[in-house]
């Protein structure tokens, strides 16, 4: 019986999938605890992680479940989800502007009809967004993190899409406001 015993972090994963895909035999896959590595690991947890080991057929179902289906190749089209599922098209030349946009640490705010409301710092978009009296903007595009309190304000303003690089520890995700980031978008 062979046992594969790897770190609990990429590293780990990365020498599982080597070990995998190479003709080794391999019957059980142990593995530190998330963050962690073989070497840091004491005797009981040593002894834990063994028996917790899971033959390789369970963990390849485990790596499916988990594995994130792979985006459309030109997914230009994402349905928001309202009372009625409304299809949000963007356009070509918004899909320019977001392959421009990394690195910038520029954002840029739309109307409806995705013409530029404003070009402005990363930095002053919130601001920008509380000063906004009426609901003039619809799509906001940016080279930055969406953050909670970007997402509450881009609700109040009845925002209906933000695009950012990442996004952040959401605790709240309003159904109202489509949440992307780059890489969702473009591939």
């Amino acid at each position: 019986m062979v046992i594969a015993f790897v770190d609990g972090d990429h590293g780990g994963e990365l020498i599982l999938k080597e070990l995998l895909s190479s003709d080794a035999k391999v019957d059980y896959i142990a593995r530190a605890p998330t963050g962690r590595e073989v070497e840091e690991l004491t005797s009981k947890e040593i002894s834990k992680a063994l028996a917790n080991a899971v033959s390789v057929s369970q963990y390849l179902k485990r790596l499916e479940a988990e594995k994130p289906k792979p985006p459309a190749a030109e997914p230009t089209q994402v349905q928001e989800q309202r009372q009625e599922t409304e299809l949000i098209r963007i356009p070509n030349e918004i899909l320019e502007e977001i392959r421009k946009l990394p690195g910038t640490l520029e954002g840029i705010l739309y109307n409806a009809e995705w013409k530029p409301v404003d070009r402005l710092q990363v930095r002053d978009i919130v601001s920008k967004l509380e000063s906004i009296q009426d609901n003039s903007l619809s799509y906001i595009l940016f080279d930055g993190v969406v953050t909670q309190r970007l997402v509450e304000l881009a609700s109040s303003k009845n925002v209906k899409m933000i695009i950012g690089a990442r996004i952040g520890g959401l605790s709240q995700k309003p159904k109202e406001v489509e949440i992307l980031t780059f890489s969702d978008i473009i591939s």
